[in-house]
């Protein structure tokens, strides 16, 4: 392998990825970055001369961040096992920055002319650097901030129901106070989700950035110059890194073969994984990889005259069927007007069908007064005994109908900050019923499809309500029957708080009971009501 023929990286267009995480530029610069994956795929030929390991790590990190939305959710709480892997790449992050200051100042002091080049690695390593740790900083104190406040909004909450219980004026001034207070008393809000593209975008990067500069400084911290020979018998540390990244994103990708733009990912990723092959000793992705994954390697490497050659075909194929199909549709177009004109031949054939309405049927000519009247959404759930809110429809609420995910939350959000944030409730559109349950907008064509719902819903209240008696003293205060949603379905949970103030949340399956801690997850395996008391107890 000649050394000279790899171009090593230098941190230029790294900026262009990072725009992807930027909130302000993120929708615009996606529409971006897909349409010149598609063009780098068009227009791609392969250098035999030369690789640029810049651009491959660009391409590698600008893939990974458009592929995350799609196989993995960025915006999901954190896990205990993340939490803890990200606090360890912290302090990573501290001994990075001792190492690489230390070295800096040894190659500034040993070779003032080479660091001037070296210089803007360093520089844009210790920005990033910079910036993954007071992220991760910013965010923990924010976290724990949020904990502190709850705990205060727990303690007020406890004086507020001790008042409750032992007045020491007359009731109606004690109930009074104790009721203006406790509007007054706010839980905090909760800080905004952990920037996991951003952290990895920078992360990445560092790491990449890190291996150059240790290669390049590598004369300086070892103080023996290697044999040019030896060092083109090896192979370049960033070259291993890369391979790394791509065989990721080999396998991250596997089974989304059906989305479009997953395709495109992966025909890229191929391109890239040919240019380092050369540069690689062993097979990047080897018979272990595919086997795992099951590829159909074989049709991504299809020529592209075969792909012409198979469209082709098929488009002639498609003209003498339908050319087929009409000539048979124009046949028995005329035999019917034949048989049609002779009169003697379908006499009897002609059998007329009769209606006969069961119900008061609504026509052109129906008088306004025989027009079935509106059914009462109030009268209803009253007479089905639900204490869900019914909304009168406005302009807010019939643009939740056809509103996109975004504009629906935002719209949700402002009508839940009027009437209550576990609120839900029922609207009516154009002889249409409405169910808005957590973020979701269910639609039921008559009253009797809502009524089956509001009793599938009620029975599950009745559950969680059954969890909470069968508690009995293990029971915490500050518990609550609220809505919520369960692998996709509409549901109740039992919500309360722990010590710290973190909401857990306790379901009823037919498997038993499902605890979500504060962290977002389930636990493994459902429990007993006793079980799920011991551990709420712990908890």
């Amino acid at each position: 392998m000649d050394k000279t023929r790899i171009i090593p990286i230098s941190g230029e267009h790294f900026d262009e990825f990072m725009l992807l995480t930027n909130p302000e530029h993120k929708s615009s610069r996606k529409k971006q970055a897909w349409q010149a994956l598609r063009q780098q795929i068009q227009v791609y030929t392969p250098d035999s001369l030369k690789v640029d390991l810049n651009r491959i790590c660009v391409d590698t990190i600008r893939m990974e961040l458009l592929i995350f939305p799609v196989v993995e959710h960025w915006k999901r709480p954190l896990t205990n096992a993340e939490w803890s892997h990200i606090e360890k790449e912290a302090k990573q992050l501290e001994h990075q920055m001792d190492k690489l200051r230390k070295l800096s100042s040894l190659v500034r002091k040993k070779d003032p002319l080479s660091f001037a080049d070296l210089a803007p690695l360093f520089n844009k390593l210790f920005e990033y650097n910079l910036e993954l740790r007071n992220n991760w900083k910013t965010f923990k104190n924010a976290w724990s901030d949020y904990k502190k406040g709850w705990q205060q909004f727990q303690t007020k909450k406890k004086q507020l129901l001790r008042s409750k219980k032992h007045p020491t004026k007359s009731e109606a001034e004690s109930f009074a106070k104790v009721n203006s207070a406790d509007k007054e008393i706010e839980p905090p809000e909760s800080p905004p989700m952990f920037s996991r593209d951003r952290w990895h975008a920078l992360r990445i990067s560092s790491k990449a950035l890190e291996i150059e500069v240790l290669h390049q400084c590598q004369r300086f911290r070892d103080g023996i110059m290697q044999e040019e020979e030896d060092l083109n018998n090896e192979t370049h540390p960033v070259v291993k890194f890369l391979v790394e990244e791509l065989r990721k994103i080999y396998l991250k990708t596997h089974g989304f073969e059906l989305i479009e733009r997953v395709k495109l990912v992966q025909h890229r990723n191929d391109q890239l994984i040919q240019e380092l092959q050369p540069y690689f000793t062993e097979p990047i992705i080897s018979e272990e990889m595919k086997a795992e994954t099951k590829t159909t390697s074989p049709l991504r490497n299809i020529s592209a005259e075969k792909i012409k050659k198979d469209k082709s075909s098929g488009s002639n194929f498609l003209r003498r069927f339908v050319l087929i199909l009409l000539l048979i549709m124009l046949g028995i177009f005329i035999i019917f007007l034949l048989k049609m004109q002779d009169p003697s031949t379908g006499k009897n054939l002609i059998k007329h069908l009769k209606f006969f309405p069961k119900n008061k049927t609504l026509t052109a000519d129906s008088k306004t007064d025989n027009k079935p009247s509106e059914f009462n959404m109030e009268d209803m759930m009253q007479e089905f005994g639900s204490n869900i809110s019914v909304q009168e429809s406005n302009e807010r609420l019939k643009k939740m109908i056809t509103a996109s995910p975004q504009i629906l939350d935002k719209i949700a959000n402002s009508i839940l900050q009027e009437i209550g944030e576990n609120a839900v409730f029922v609207f009516s559109e154009a002889q249409t019923i409405y169910l808005f349950w957590k973020g979701k907008l269910e639609k039921f064509a008559s009253p009797e499809d809502l009524k089956k719902k509001l009793k599938q819903l009620k029975q599950k209240y009745k559950r969680v309500e059954s969890l909470w008696k069968q508690m009995g003293d293990k029971t915490p205060e500050n518990v609550k029957v609220v809505p919520d949603v369960l692998d996709g379905e509409s549901t109740y949970a039992l919500e309360m708080l722990d010590e710290n103030g973190d909401p857990l949340k306790a379901y009823m399956s037919e498997e038993g009971v499902l605890l979500r801690l504060s962290n977002g997850q389930l636990l493994d395996k459902p429990l007993t009501p006793y079980e799920a008391a011991q551990k709420i107890s712990e908890l």
